[in-house]
């Protein structure tokens, strides 16, 4: 794992949600990712480019990493979405400064189980 990313942007995502790794969430109505310390992601939010919510959608059932910028004390940084779809225009998984974070199977089986008992509910708009 390389983990040579942005430490300020660590220090601060575990600031503002009480987690190294916090989830993150994106539902096809929006352009933005949010980002939180347990799966409602209502913490934060970032809007990413068109380029970064594409790759987002290219994701499918098997977990993967998307790189993305987000704005932070007025400069961009990268942070890494490792995750998969969970159901048809949601897509989940665990924020990381570092490349090569792996959600293990444990962890991707508890994000879509949650998600699939309906306890967060998203409006999902065709795209």
């Amino acid at each position: 794992m390389d983990c040579s990313g942005d430490s300020e942007i660590g220090d601060f995502l575990l600031l503002v949600t009480g987690k190294i790794n916090p989830y993150w969430l994106f539902s096809c109505d929006s352009n933005s990712i949010k980002i939180g310390g347990s799966l409602s992601c209502e913490n934060i939010a970032f809007e990413l480019s068109a380029s970064e919510l594409a790759k987002i959608r290219f994701l499918e059932d098997d977990p993967g990493e998307v790189s993305c910028n987000i704005s932070f004390d007025g400069q961009r940084r990268k942070i890494y979405l490792v995750g998969r779809r969970i159901s048809e225009g949601v897509w989940c998984g665990l924020t990381s400064r570092c490349s090569g974070f792996k959600l293990t199977k444990i962890m991707s089986d508890s994000l879509s189980g949650e998600l699939k008992k309906n306890i967060y509910k998203f409006p999902i708009r065709k795209v």
